[in-house]
């Protein structure tokens, strides 16, 4: 089974949160988006689209991320 995403929870404010994702380039997800929220079954409170970086990986960076579970998200193809 493939995993469909990876997340961070902090209870606090992180001055840098700082995520690489890196993928087999014979596997590559077709979407990957970052996201925020104040708990893990929550609706998004930020949310974006991310492009695969070097072809394979994606990095998520936030300076002062508030309380809450960060994360990446993607889905493969059919």
């Amino acid at each position: 089974m493939l995993s469909e995403g990876y997340f961070r929870w902090s209870a606090q404010d992180s001055a840098l949160l700082v995520t690489e994702v890196s993928f087999e380039r014979s596997c590559l997800p077709v979407h990957v988006r970052a996201f925020h929220r104040a708990h893990v079954d929550g609706p998004d409170l930020q949310a974006h689209e991310l492009a695969l970086e070097h072809g394979d990986r994606v990095h998520l960076v936030r300076p002062e991320a508030a309380p809450g579970v960060h994360g990446l998200e993607w889905s493969w193809p059919d």
